[in-house]
């Protein structure tokens, strides 16, 4: 899956954190995705400060690119933005 690779390639990358939008939908779906993205990134390896995961109606203005069909990926340079 596309989202394991990214998450590998942050945990690799000190300097950068990775931040999830979801697609608009119904607000109890999207905090369940949020909690269900958190648990799989974590599993991963990836410690909650190196990720924000954000429902789409708080997501930071910016460069999203498409991951799937249900989330927006960006990668942040940590301290930065």
């Amino acid at each position: 899956k596309a989202l394991q690779e990214i998450a590998a390639a942050v945990a690799e990358h000190k300097d950068f954190q990775l931040w999830i939008a979801l697609k608009p939908g119904k607000l109890w779906i999207q905090r369940e995705r949020v909690a269900h993205l958190e648990r799989s990134l974590r599993a991963l390896g990836l410690k909650r400060r190196r990720f924000k995961v954000f429902p789409a109606e708080k997501a930071p203005e910016g460069d999203w690119w498409g991951e799937s069909s249900e989330v927006w990926v960006r990668l942040v340079r940590r301290g930065g933005g």
